[in-house]
């Protein structure tokens, strides 16, 4: 689990595991993560988690981003969270990601 009390796994490792996993679901070896390639990553990386294992898990990363801890991750939130790996990242962009993936752009996601 994310926050349990599991091994501490060095960042090398972590970065290994997940390129690893990556590198399954590459399946037009273009090296990229695509939606599609991201649904098949969570569902390997999570098919032998009990569902309150999985529960926890999803909170854990919910909470990395809900700055606030307001159970609300906001567009902003999101941006920031994600503009750790992607400079130059905008609201507007993370609006319309979550439009071309979702269909909808909402404001903000909750917890629930």
């Amino acid at each position: 689990a994310v926050g349990g009390s599991g091994p501490v796994v060095s960042q090398a490792a972590a970065v290994a595991s997940a390129r690893a996993l990556v590198n399954l679901v590459d399946f037009d070896g273009s090296g990229r993560l695509t939606w599609d390639k991201c649904q098949a990553a969570f569902a390997l990386a999570t098919s032998t988690c009990s569902p309150d294992e999985l529960k926890e898990d999803i909170a854990a990363f919910f909470n990395l981003i809900d700055k606030d801890r307001d159970d609300r991750i906001t567009v902003f939130e999101l941006t920031a969270w994600l503009g750790r790996w992607h400079k130059g990242l905008s609201e507007d962009d993370v609006a319309n990601l979550l439009f071309r993936h979702f269909g909808q752009a909402k404001p903000q996601l909750s917890g629930d």
